[in-house]
C-alpha cells in the first residue's frame, strides 16, 4: 500500500518514501525553465523528506509551507516541483492526523491537477500523487473510495512502465492492503504473490523490496490464522534485513516486531518479549528516544505486559508512548487517543472508574475531532466507555482486555507495506472479530471457493473469545500503518 510500519520503508503500508519517491523518475526540465530553481526545488524536497523522517511533523509542516510558497514564486504554481512538495505537505498532514481533513485532500488532489496538465495523465508521478490520495482515504477508514485510486495508481504504472516494474509491485501491494483492510484476504493474498514475483525477479531474492512484500504476506497469513507461514515469511524478511541493513537499522526492528507480534498470538510470550525489548533499543539507539516509532513500540511492548498479566510494568510504558506522541505530533493526534484507551483500561481494571472514564472521554473527542463521529475507532471507544458507566465489576474483571488494538502498519510513503508496526494480538484478535462478522456473514467461504456463507450473528459473542477469554469485546478496525 503506500509505503507508512504505519515502517519506514507503514499505515500495512505507508510512511515517508511516499510519491516523493517519484521526484527520482521526473523527466529532465525543458532548457526553456530555470535549471538552477529546478535544482534548488529538489534540495528542498529532500531536506523536506528529512524532517519528515526524523518524526518533526509539527515542523515538516511548517517548513513545507514556507518551500511551497518559494519555489511558486521560482518556478510558477502549475510546475512539477510544486506538485511534489503539495505531495510531501500531504503526507505530512496525513501524519500528524490531519488525513480526513478536507484541506489535506485539497492539497494532494491540487498536486495531481498540477502533475496531468504538466505531465499527462498517465505519467508514473501521476499515479505516485494519486496514490497519496489514496491512503490519505485509507487513513480515515474509507477504503471504497481508497481502491478506484489505488486500482488507477496500478494502471498507469502497467502502462507507463510494464507489468513487471518494481513500481507495478509497489502499486499491486498497495491494492492489497486495501483488499486486505476490506477483509478480502484471498484476493489480497493474489495481489502481494504477485508483487513478491516482481520483486524477486528484477530486485533479486535479497533485496529489501522483497523483504517488505514478505513482510505484507505474513500479516495476510496472519489474518488466515495460518501462523506457520506467517511466521516462516516474518523470519525470512527479517534475515533479509539483518543481512543487508545491519542488526540495528530501524527496519530490523520493525520486523522484530512483526515476529514478536504473531508469537504473542500464538501464545509464546517468552520469544516475543526479547523481539520487542531488542526492537525498542534499536528504535532508541537509531531514530532517538522521542521518535513516534519508538511510542509505537512501548505501546505494543505495554500491550504485551498487560496479556502476561503485568499490568503495573505496562502502565509506565503506555504513559511514556503517550508523552511521547502528545511531544512529537500535540495532544489531538489519534495515536494518542489509543494509548489513552489503553489506560483507561488499565485504570479501570484497578478500579479508578472515574479515572479511566476521564482519559476515555478524552480519547472519544480526539476520535471524533480527527476521524468524524461515524468513524469505527470512536465507535470503540464508545463502547469502552459504557462499562466505566454501567457495569464496574465487569469492566473490573475484563479490564486488561479493554485494550482492543487493531492497526495496519505502512512504512514508507507510497509504499504497499503492512507494516512491520502490527498491533498486539489479543485485543487485535478479539476487536477484529466482532468488527468483521458482518462481512463474513455476507462473503464467499474463502477456503472452499464455494458460494456457501457463513452464518454467524453479530449478536453473538466475540468470535475469537475461544482465544482470548473475553466474551464481549468491542469492534475496532485497524488504522493505517506498516513497516
Amino acid at each position: 500500500m503506500c509505503r507508512v510500519p504505519m515502517g519506514r520503508g507503514t499505515l500495512a503500508s505507508l510512511t515517508i518514501a511516499l510519491s516523493v519517491a517519484a521526484a527520482a523518475h521526473a523527466a529532465p526540465a525543458p532548457a526553456s525553465r530555470d535549471s538552477t530553481a529546478i535544482r534548488q526545488a529538489g534540495a528542498d524536497l529532500d531536506r523536506l523528506r528529512g524532517i519528515v523522517r526524523s518524526g518533526r511533523y509539527a515542523e515538516a509542516e511548517s517548513t513545507a509551507r514556507v518551500l511551497v510558497a518559494a519555489n511558486e514564486r521560482r518556478l510558477g504554481p502549475e510546475s512539477p516541483e510544486v506538485a511534489r512538495l503539495l505531495d510531501a505537505l500531504a503526507v505530512t498532514l496525513w501524519r500528524e492526523g490531519k488525513a480526513k481533513d478536507p484541506a489535506t485532500r485539497a492539497v494532494e488532489s491540487r498536486a495531481i491537477r498540477i502533475k496531468e496538465k504538466a505531465l499527462g495523465p498517465d505519467h508514473p508521478e501521476v499515479a505516485a500523487s494519486v496514490n497519496i490520495l489514496a491512503v490519505l482515504y485509507s487513513v480515515a477508514g474509507e477504503y471504497e473510495q481508497a481502491k478506484p485510486l489505488y486500482e488507477r495508481a496500478l494502471a498507469i504504472r502497467e502502462k507507463a512502465q510494464g507489468p513487471d516494474h518494481p513500481e507495478v509491485a509497489t502499486a499491486l501491494g498497495n491494492l492489497a492492503e486495501v483488499a486486505r483492510l476490506l477483509g478480502r484476504y484471498r484476493s489480497a493474498l493474489a495481489l502481494q504473490e504477485r508483487a513478491l514475483a516482481i520483486r524477486e525477479k528484477t530486485l533479486g531474492p535479497e533485496h529489501t523490496e522483497v523483504a517488505l512484500s514478505l513482510s505484507n504476506l505474513a500479516i495476510i497469513h496472519d489474518a488466515l490464522d495460518e501462523f506457520d507461514a506467517s511466521r516462516a515469511l516474518n523470519e525470512r524478511a527479517l534475515a533479509i534485513r539483518e543481512k543487508v541493513l545491519g542488526p540495528d537499522h530501524p527496519d530490523v526492528a520493525a520486523s522484530l516486531q512483526n515476529l514478536a507480534i504473531l508469537l504473542g498470538r500464538m501464545g509464546d510470550y517468552a520469544e516475543a518479549r526479547p523481539r520487542l525489548e531488542r526492537a525498542l533499543a534499536i528504535e532508541e539507539k537509531a531514530l532517538g528516544p522521542d521518535h513516534p516509532e519508538v511510542g509505537r513500540t512501548l505501546e505494543n511492548l505495554a500491550a504485551m505486559l498487560v496479556e502476561t498479566g503485568d499490568s503495573a510494568a505496562a502502565r509506565p510504558r503506555f504513559e511514556r508512548a503517550l508523552a511521547i506522541w502528545e511531544k512529537a505530533l500535540g495532544p489531538d493526534y489519534p495515536e494518542a487517543a489509543r494509548v489513552l484507551d489503553d489506560l483507561a483500561g488499565l485504570r479501570a481494571g484497578s478500579g479508578d472508574l472515574e479515572g479511566a472514564r476521564s482519559l476515555n472521554q478524552r480519547a472519544t473527542a480526539i476520535w471524533e475531532k480527527a476521524m468524524g463521529p461515524d468513524h469505527p475507532e470512536v465507535a470503540t471507544s464508545l463502547r469502552n466507555r459504557a462499562p466505566c458507566c454501567s457495569r464496574a465489576a465487569t469492566w473490573r474483571a475484563r479490564g486488561a482486555h479493554s485494550i482492543a488494538r487493531s492497526r495496519s502498519t505502512s512504512g514508507r510513503w507510497g509504499r504497499s507495506t503492512p507494516s512491520s508496526r502490527s498491533c498486539w494480538p489479543t485485543a487485535r484478535r478479539c476487536s477484529r472479530a466482532r468488527a468483521s462478522v458482518r462481512r463474513r456473514s455476507r462473503t464467499r467461504c474463502a477456503a472452499s471457493g464455494s458460494g456457501a456463507t457463513t452464518s454467524r450473528s453479530a449478536s453473538g459473542p466475540c468470535p475469537s473469545a475461544r482465544r482470548c477469554g473475553w466474551a464481549g469485546c468491542a469492534a475496532r478496525v485497524s488504522t493505517w500503518r506498516s513497516a
